[in-house]
């Protein structure tokens, strides 16, 4: 999310989301470095961020669950 964020930040400041793109850098910047070390616990709490969203394993199962679905229904 770091990644996209710091991407559009033009856009995001022209939607009225950040005053400024220096803004938009702040708040990219602890997203990148979670992502760089996914493991730091006071980045974590910082963000707030836990294994929900950081393993693909929790974040995605919902996904998964409904494709099985999906799937289950087509036979």
């Amino acid at each position: 999310m770091g990644r996209l964020t710091a991407a559009r930040a033009p856009a995001l400041v022209n939607e009225g989301h950040f005053p400024d793109e220096a803004a938009v850098a702040r708040h990219a910047s602890p997203l990148k470095a979670l992502h760089a070390d996914p493991d730091s616990e006071s980045l974590r709490a910082t963000l707030g961020i836990g294994d929900d969203i950081l393993d693909a394993r929790i974040r995605e199962i919902e996904l998964r669950n409904w494709l099985r679905f999906i799937e289950s229904r087509a036979h």
